[in-house]
This record gives structure tokens, sequence and C-alpha cells, in this order.
């Protein structure tokens, strides 16, 4: 038909149906109906009154399919504009659910639900009956259609959307995003719009998690699908979301660029969405986050003036009133300030959002620019304020009262808000002296720390997790801090069970989780094959992400930068997929609330009174470098040192190691002496009264600590003009030295001593990165020497030394021997690598770096990497450094001899023929590099004692006894034997004198 004609035909039944004596029949409820849906697009508001005649006579004629039919295309168009319906729909829609609850399930039934919970998500923002009525909807239609279907996917959008706006439970709103993106995807639908509002979600709830490297692979593709649909206002909208998460990822320039593109194209758009004022607010927080407060405030006033002239949402008024306030507070205009707080606390008044995120952020706001001003008690008061607008269920006024976890809900953010309460009561507490005060603070801190650790567990992504740490490390020193500062107002056993707790919680968080799961792991089923492809689908995120870090340092593939993202995408989902399925297969198995909690005090001492050792475990604070000294029955808590005295001194020490330095040089050696004299003295000597009959020590450092090796530290100075590295007496002549990522790591002791050690060696002559050229000769020689020292070993050099030889082999043995090249980055993530023999693919590049161990599930009880840097890598406050040695340690290798720097391969082979020789005969893994170094410096002149030779390897694990002496158990059987004899032949002599 023309349409021409059809025009005509909807005139002339819309002129027929509004004739006064048209007839009864055929005004039917059905033809009320299809009239409707002939003028919906030419005549919205006939067709709503034509619909509204239907659902009336259809109710009274008790025609209940077209009843809900009728009803449900009403709701559908007050969702389009309607909005002068809204309450009436409302009002029909609720009345419906409920009279048909008990009906026959039908699609139509199923929509009636879906329209009744989005009008109670837009106009009441009732989360429970929203959700209600969404999961009714999600379940009818999979009864009627399966799993894989868009009404499916339309319903777990919309119960993403109640997580995410109403309550604000990000992690949630992503997993049924996730779901509602994966029915999408596998039914391949061409609902370009549905798919870039679930890539713009997922973009947008990732921030809000802080998962920002997440949230901008998300942004990319619905960037992408924006571009593809030509579409400005998408385009728009995701540039101004992309511009946010440089922002909050600190990549200020890159947030400007996105932000100005949304300016640009919001001139095309002409601001239908009246975005203009959020990208100058944007622009503001990005300026103020460069500490350019008159260009922050500059963009805050366009955007308070658009918004005001735009009449704008008002909740965009208020997140735009908080920065203003707060950058006013940053330059200390005291009168602007309390003039936009007032704006600000009317906003919220006429809102009802007293009791919200954003009221508790005011509060904050008021309470810091007290505190600046050391009015402590006005500070206490509005941050109490802050607690109470983020607990509902939380009313005290009282300071000295906090909310419980259970009003506090998955509000995490009330960390920061407890954190600066402690602040304050720290401050009076420091006045004063009142101890009341001090046990407030720390109240608040201890519950500040779970509520943080807590929300971290929340990120899916591992750097995302290393990142939220290593940006909120200070509670930990703010805890550590509290403690020295009060430590008389505590029971001393109450004060040492603390203090350990939270040196402890505030070390390789990642490591320690990665313990704890695979020891769940083994508890289920260690060969499950669901375990095995999600530690492999982690391998590919983490590779893809390495890849992505290094594409980002030159910025000129930006095609293939899109490409990681999208693959990230991909990966991460596949990760949910199967942990969904994991979870499913095991209940339970990824739902730990509060993730790794250190052992007791008590449980670490036990351990150190049985291996007759002492421990030293250093936290690396901002302001102050703490330590804790260990014994059997006893704690020693030190505050040692400023961080910028040590970390001179340290850089001081490792001058020493550089590769153009000699070893003849007076002026190096009296630096290296002075260094290593001094080091001792702040970082051992405080503790020498704990230290005085034992001879075998665990160092667990922190910080800038991890770079040296202990052995080196002079106990004495050397006052020598000429240079003699032979005679200076080195720590390494008291202590048999071992070190640990944390005291937690000595309790997952789990390898038995083994009897017949099977050995896997590699060596290498070559293997240089593809930036470096050159052959070196290392590991030819070890591999030699460890042949004679083996029995069952499996050496790999040349051709055969490949990294997928060495993924395929390493699982099965008890000894892993790398004499090869690594490198690491103290600057750049994923960085940690070993080189091996490369075959020119992708599988097997010859690069082995340090995420690919991950879930290899090693059973070796000691990895020796005498590879160079294999202890550098990337270091996070809270996790330590991301190198090739903590990596063997996340594959289940217990123990770990690593080198700090480049090693000399002379001094290599002789120091680990001497140190496998003495663990072969049963010695502990510490005793026996402490006796080849030792050896070493006996057989060395002046000049090759320098510990740049001798001293970069260190062993990191238990660090315990690893091998049975075969010889000693012989003996030991011989004499036993002996002695039975012997009680046998004084037994039988005895009976016969007795008779």
């Amino acid at each position: 038909m023309r349409p021409s004609s059809q025009f005509f035909l909807v005139a002339l039944v819309t002129a027929v149906l509004h004739f006064p004596a048209f007839p009864q029949g055929d005004t039917s409820a059905l033809v009320f109906y299809r009239s409707a849906d002939l003028i919906v697009d030419k005549d919205p508001e006939r067709a709503v009154h034509f619909l509204e005649k239907a659902i009336n006579i259809s109710r009274q004629d008790k025609d209940w399919d077209l009843y809900m039919k009728s009803l449900n295309r009403l709701a559908f168009m007050d969702s389009t504009g309607m909005e002068k319906f809204s309450e009436q729909v409302f009002a029909w829609l609720k009345e419906a659910a409920d009279m048909f609850k008990d009906s026959k399930k039908t699609s139509e039934l199923a929509l009636l639900h879906f329209n009744t919970g989005k009008s109670f998500y837009l106009i009441d923002h009732d989360i429970k009956r929203s959700l209600y009525h969404y999961e009714s909807a999600k379940n009818i239609w999979t009864m009627l259609e399966g799993n894989w279907e868009a009404e499916v996917a339309k319903c777990y959008h919309s119960i993403g959307d109640v997580y995410k706006y109403l309550k604000s439970d990000f992690l949630e709103a992503e997993k049924v995003y996730e779901k509602s993106l994966q029915i999408r995807e596998a039914i391949h639908s061409r609902d370009f719009t549905a798919l870039f509002r679930n890539y713009y979600n997922l973009a947008t709830t990732n921030r809000s998690q802080q998962d920002f490297e997440k949230a901008l692979s998300y942004g990319t593709k619905a960037l992408v699908i924006a571009k593809k649909m030509d579409d400005n206002i998408f385009q728009e909208m995701t540039h101004g979301v992309v511009a946010g998460i440089h922002r909050d990822m600190g990549k200020s320039d890159l947030a400007k660029q996105h932000y100005y593109t949304a300016i640009a194209l919001n001139k095309k758009t002409k601001d239908p969405k009246k975005t203009l004022g959020w990208y100058y607010l944007g622009l503001g927080e990005t300026f103020k986050m460069d500490s350019l407060y008159g260009a922050a405030i500059s963009n805050f006033l366009k955007a308070y003036d658009f918004y005001k002239k735009e009449n704008v949402s008002t909740r965009l008024v208020v997140y735009l009133l908080q920065h203003m306030a707060d950058t006013y507070a940053m330059v200390l205009d005291e009168k602007r300030f309390y003039k936009t707080i007032r704006e600000l606390f009317d906003e919220f008044s006429s809102l009802g959002m007293m009791q919200s995120r954003q009221a508790s952020e005011a509060f904050v706001l008021i309470g810091d620019f007290h505190y600046r001003e050391s009015r402590y008690d006005s500070a206490l008061h509005y941050y109490q304020q802050a607690l109470i607008a983020s607990a509902p269920t939380f009313h005290s006024e009282r300071v000295e009262e906090n909310p419980s976890e259970a009003m506090i809900g998955f509000n995490y953010y009330v960390h920061a808000v407890l954190s600066k309460k402690a602040r304050a009561f720290r401050g009076k507490f420091l006045i004063k002296k009142n101890s009341r005060y001090w046990l407030n603070a720390l109240e608040c801190l201890r519950l500040s720390e779970k509520l943080l650790s807590q929300e971290r567990n929340t990120l899916d992504m591992q750097d995302a997790q290393w990142e939220f740490l290593d940006r909120n490390y200070d509670i930990y020193e703010d805890i550590i801090s509290l403690l020295y500062d009060g430590s008389n107002y505590l029971p001393q056993d109450t004060l040492n069970s603390l203090v350990f707790r939270y040196f402890e919680q505030s070390k390789s968080r990642s490591l320690a989780d990665a313990l704890i799961s695979t020891e769940r792991t083994t508890q289920l089923n260690k060969q499950d094959t669901l375990f095995n492809v999600h530690a492999q689908l982690k391998r590919n995120l983490l590779t893809a992400q390495d890849k992505l870090s290094r594409e980002l340092g030159n910025q000129n593939r930006p095609d293939v930068i899109t490409k990681l993202r999208e693959e990230i995408v991909s990966l991460d989902r596949s990760i949910q997929t199967c942990k969904l399925e994991i979870e499913e297969k095991f209940p339970g198995y990824f739902n730990v609330k509060y993730g790794y909690r250190s052992p007791a005090l008590a449980d670490i001492q036990k351990i150190i009174s049985k291996t007759n050792k002492i421990t030293i475990e250093y936290f690396w604070g901002t302001d102050w470098v703490y330590a804790l000294g260990i014994t059997d029955d006893a704690l020693v808590f030190q505050r040692i040192g400023k961080p910028t005295v040590i970390e001179a001194t340290i850089d001081s020490l490792l001058l020493h190691f550089k590769d153009d330095r000699t070893s003849t040089d007076i002026k190096d050696f009296s630096r290296f002496t002075f260094s290593a004299h001094r080091l001792h003295s702040l970082l051992v000597k405080p503790f020498s009264a704990i230290l005085a009959d034992i001879n075998r020590l665990q160092i667990n450092p922190d910080g800038p600590i991890s770079k040296i090796p202990f052995e080196l530290l002079l106990e004495a100075d050397d006052s020598s003009e000429t240079v003699n590295y032979r005679s200076l007496k080195y720590m390494l002549r008291s202590f048999a030295i071992g070190y640990a990522y944390s005291s937690s790591m000595l309790v997952h002791k789990s390898r038995n001593i083994i009897r017949t050690p099977s050995l896997l060696a590699v060596g290498l002559t070559s293997g240089l990165p593809s930036n470096q050229s050159g052959d070196i000769d290392v590991g030819a020689r070890e591999m030699e020497l460890l042949s004679t020292r083996f029995e069952h070993g499996k050496f790999l050099t040349g051709d055969a030394a490949t990294e997928s030889n060495f993924k395929s082999l390493s699982p099965d043995f008890d000894i892993l021997h790398l004499a090869i090249h690594g490198s690491g980055d103290e600057k750049r993530d994923f960085s940690a690598c070993l080189y091996f023999k490369s075959q020119n693919d992708a599988s097997d590049d010859g690069e082995l770096h340090a995420y690919e161990l991950y879930g290899l599930k090693l059973k070796a009880s000691m990895a020796v990497l005498t590879a160079c840097e294999s202890g550098i890598g990337k270091g996070y406050r809270g996790e330590g450094m991301m190198s090739m040695a903590s990596a063997f340690t996340y594959s289940g290798c217990e123990n770990i001899l690593m080198s700090l720097w480049r090693v000399n391969d002379q001094a290599s082979n002789i120091l680990m023929d001497d140190f496998y020789g003495q663990l072969l005969e049963g010695a502990t893994i510490d005793d026996a590099l402490r006796s080849a170094k030792l050896r070493y410096l006996e057989q060395a002149d002046e000049l090759t004692a320098d510990p740049k030779i001798w001293a970069p390897l260190v062993a990191y694990g238990t660090v315990d006894q690893i091998f049975r002496n075969n010889t000693n158990r012989s003996t030991y059987i011989i004499i036993g034997t002996v002695a039975a004899l012997g009680l046998l032949i004084v037994f039988v002599i005895r009976k016969k004198l007795s008779r």
C-alpha cells in the first residue's frame, strides 16, 4: 500500500472512531488497540488515549489477554516520553502484576513484570520490588524461550541498573551486566544500541570500582560501536566517560584530550542530554588533580553557569558543588567554601539526599576544613555526620561510636571516613595524652582496614588490586604509627599481636591470596579441568595486559591498542564465566569476603622455636620505617628511622654494584664500608639484645630494603686505608640469613624432605632479549658441575633450552635450576622475565614472563635463579616487587635462590657447586649458602672478595632442610641395628642368669 493510501486509511479510522454515533459493537477494546498501533508514531497522544480506552473496555469485558497487552503497550509508550501518564500507568501496572501473579506464564505476563519492575525502578526507586519483578520476568522468559534470548539479556541489564544506580553495588551490577552482554554476543545481537549501553555501563561500573584498565577496555569497545553506528551522541557520551577513566588513572593529558573531543561533538549534538556542563566539570577535576586550581575553578564555574541556566539535574549540581567546595578549601578561600557548602546542603535537603554517599563526602569536606585548623572536636562532629549519612541504620551522634559492619554493608568507601576520624582522635590524643582518644583512633583504624580489604577483594584484575592497595597503603602506617605512640595503653600481649597482625596484613597480599587459593584448590580437586582453564585464562589476560603496557609506551599504533583492549575485555569475561562455573561446582570457592588473614603471632613463634632462628620484619612507611624483632617468646617493636635517610644510605650502597665500578678504587671501598656499616646500625643494631645467642636470622624486608643482602652489612666499621674486602666483619660471619616475603609465608611449608631429589637444569650461552646482542658464557660450566652432583637430573642446553620445554617439564621436578639471562624493570608493569632459546613463534618466543608461571602448580621445593636481576620487578606498596622470584613462589615453589644484581659467572660456578654439595649432605638452605660464601671468601684475595662478586644471591622461603643425606641415614640404620642387637644380647644374658 502506498504511503498516501495508508495515511488516508488511518485518518478515516480515526474520524470514524470519534463519530458520536459509532456502534457499540465496533468500539471494542481490540479496535481501540489496533487504532492506537496505527497512529502511534504520528500522533502519540491520541494513541495513548486509544490505549486507555482499550484498557478500560477490556477490563470491563474481562478480556484479560487484551488488557495485559494494551497495558504493556501503554507502558512502552510511557517510557518513551509520555511522562504525564506515569503515575496512572504505574498504578495500573502494580494492580495488574498482583492480579495476574498466579496466571499462566506467557511472554505477555513476563513483559508485564518487566514493565512493572521498570516503573518501580524509575518512579519509586524501590530496590526490592523492582528486582522482584525483573527477576520474575527473567524467570518466565527463561522458562518459555531458554537462557540465550534477547529478552533475558534485557532483564539482566535492567537488574544491573538497579544494583548500580539504586544500590551502588557495583560488583553485583558488573556481574549481571556481564551476563547480559554474554547472552547478546552469543546470539549475535544486531541491537547495537543495547550492545553499546552494555559496554558503556560496564565501563562506568568498573570505573566506579577503580578497576581502571578494565573500565578503559570496555569504554574503548563502546566507542568502537558508537563510531560504527555513526551516532554522535553515543560517541560524545563515551569520550566523556573515557576521559574520566584517564583522569582517575592519573593520565591528565589523555583525559583533557577526550574531554575536548566530547565538547567538540557536543556542538554537533546540540546538547540533547545537557552534558556540556559535565565535561566542564570533568575538566575542572582534571586541572584540580594537577594542582592547577585557578583553571579548575574556571571550568567549575562554566559548568555551574550552564547547569543553572539549563535547569539540569540537581544531582549533577550536587557533584559539582562538592568539587567546588573542595577546591575553595584547598586555596583557603573560606568565604566561598562556606557559601558553596550552604548551597550544597540546600540541594541535599530538597532532594532528600541527607542519607547518601554525596552527603557523607560533603560532611567530610567540612571535617577536613576544621582538621586543617586543628579544630579536632569540630572535625570529629562532621566526620560522625558523614558516618550517619553513609549508614541508614546508624544514628549515633556520639563520636566514640562507629557503625557496625552490618550497618555499613557494601558501602566500603566508609573506610576513608573512619580513617579521617581516627586522624582527628589522634590529634586530640597527642595534645591531651588521654588514652581514651588513642583507643578511639585505634578502633576506627581497625574497622577502616577491614573495609578497605573487603573493597580490594571486589576487584577482578590483579594489577587493579595492586594499585588499589598502593593508593590506600597509608592506612597501615596510620595503624602501626598509632600502636607505636600508644604502646603503653594496651596489655603487652595484645599490643604485640596487633603490631604483628598489621605488619603482616601490609605485605604480599596477592601472594598470600594465591597461596590460600592453592590450598583451597588442593582440598577440592587440584586436577579439575575448570581450575586449569581458569589458570590459563588468567595467564592469557596478563599476557594481553603486558602487550598493552608495551604498546602504550609509544602510542604509535592506536589500532593495535584498541584490539588489545578488546582482547582484555573478552578474556576477562571468559574468566568471569569460568569463575561462575567453578562457584557452581564448588560453592563458596570465590566467596571470600575478607580474603587472607595473617596467622597468630603465637603460631609464628612456635615455628621460630622449632627452627632455632629469629625474625626481623620491616615496614616501610611514608614518614617512618618500623621493624619487629620476633623470638620464640618475645617481640621487639622499633621505629628505626626516616625513609629518606635510610633510602639514601641504601642508594649509596647500591652504587657499589654498578657494572662500571672496579674493585681497586679506595674511594669505592670507603663508601661501601661506610654505607654497609651505617645500614647495619640502622636496620640491625636496634635488635642486638635478642641476636646474641643465635646464628640463624630470617629477614622480611619491605620497600627499598628488599634490594640489599644483609650478609654484606658490616657489624664493625673499617678504618683501613687500603682496599681489603676479605677482612671485613660481614654479618655473614655471624649469621646464616634467609629471607621471606612475610612471616606468614612460613606457615605454608608443605613439602617433605627429599631423599633422592630430581633436578631440572637449564643453561644457555645466549638467549638475550631481542633489544640486546651478544653471547655471554653463562651456565655451561654450572651444568657440568650439577651433572656430577645429581643422579636424577635433566639438563636443557643449546637448542633444547626452550621456554616450551621448561613449561612442560618443570612441574615434575624437585629442584629447578636456571642459569640463564633474566631482567626486571622497577618502573614497568609485567617486566620481569627469563630468556630461553627462542623458537620464533607466538607460543614459544623465548621470553618467559613472571605471569606465565601463575597457576603452573610446581612441586619443586626450591628454584635457583642465578639469572641476572631475577629478584627485580615493579614494586607496589603492600605487595613488594613483582619479580621472577615472587612468580615462582606464586606457583607453589617454597624456596627461591635469586640474584639482586648481575651475577659473576665464575663466582656463581664456585658458589653453586659448594652450595649443592652441602645441601645434599642435609644442610639447611640458608646455612648451605652461608657456608659456600664463607668458603669463597677464604679462598679469595683482597679484591676478588668484593661483595659485588659473591653477595647477589639470596634465599627466600622457609630456607630449611629439603634433602636428607642417604649416607647419614645408612649410618643411623647401622647404629640402630647394633644398638638393637646389644639390647637383645643383654636381655638373653639376664634371662640366663635369672635361671
